[in-house]
């Protein structure tokens, strides 16, 4: 158990240590994000009230701001991927 728990710690730390240049970008998306998230919980609670009805909820809908999420690290990722590994002679800056 030791093994695997010093397997998977080495692995995550070596993600963002390659990550790390781009720190501030996934940061300041993981914000918006979250914001996105806290401000739809909000419409759907005032929805739910002039409707009348009651409000609840809904993990099932939850779950797409976690594939947002992921999506928007990923056009993060690889535009900084492209950028840097592939088209590093054109300095291009992507992200």
């Amino acid at each position: 158990m030791e093994q695997a728990w010093r397997y998977v710690s080495g692995t995550m730390m070596g993600m963002l240590a390659f990550l790390a240049p781009v720190k501030g970008l996934v940061i300041c998306a993981v914000v918006f994000v979250m914001i996105d998230f806290m401000t739809g919980v909000i419409a759907s609670r005032r929805r739910a009230s002039r409707r009348g009805g009651v409000w609840g909820f809904e993990s099932r809908k939850a779950w797409n701001t976690v594939m947002k999420l992921a999506f928007v690290m990923l056009g993060i990722v690889l535009a900084w991927m492209i950028d840097v590994q592939i088209l590093s002679f054109m300095k291009l800056r992507l992200a």
